[in-house]
This record gives structure tokens, sequence and C-alpha cells, in this order.
């Protein structure tokens, strides 16, 4: 197993951002129709602030298989290292997260008018 220690972190290209983006997006469909908990949505649930598997296996070149083996306190430290590596991508997605809670709250306060 790799330790904490050992891994390296690297800064996303606008390109591999756009390409998290696709593959969020593209896991959350496939998950929703089998009705499954993949690794990739246990470890974004575990962790806050706009954590995603898949962007911190890809900062680290870790596998998302190998970075479940991890305790959530070493998630936690490579989540911030990974933020720490990558904080205009961090900062872009805790503004989507922002804009999807706020489109989600407006769309319940309509509902809850009609």
């Amino acid at each position: 197993m790799t330790k904490i220690t050992d891994i390296e972190y690297k800064e996303f290209s606008v390109a591999e951002v756009m390409e998290i983006l696709r593959q969020a997006e593209t896991d959350e469909g496939r998950e929703e129709d089998a009705g499954v908990l993949k690794s990739e949505t246990m470890i974004n649930l575990m962790l806050p602030d706009g954590a995603d598997a898949n962007a911190m296996a890809k900062c680290t070149g870790l596998s998302v298989t190998e970075l479940v083996e991890f305790l959530p306190s070493e998630l936690f430290e490579i989540q911030g290292k990974v933020g720490e590596a990558n904080a205009f991508f961090l900062s872009m997605i805790q503004r989507l997260a922002q804009i999807g809670k706020g489109l989600q709250e407006r769309r319940e306060s309509v509902s809850a008018k009609v």
C-alpha cells in the first residue's frame, strides 16, 4: 500500500479540470441508474468541501481503488494537499456548489408557493 508520505501532488491543467467535471457528470448518471454506492461516492460523502475522488486520484497518481485503502483521516490530509496544489480548482468547485445550492433553494421555494 502507498504511504501518505510517498504521494506527489500535481496541479491540474484547464483540460484536466474539464475532464474531471465531465467524468463526475457521467459517473453520477451511471450510479443513479445502477442504484449502487461506488468508491468514488463514498470518498466524496466522507470528505467536505467539494471533495472529488477522481480529482484526488488524478492529482496524486493513485487510483480510486488505492484511495479507498487510506484511513478517513489520511484522505482528509490528502484532500488538503490536493486543495493546496489546486487552489483555483477547489475555489471553482466551491463556487459551483454554491450556485447549485442557490438554484436548488430557489426551485424548492417556487415549488412550495405552487
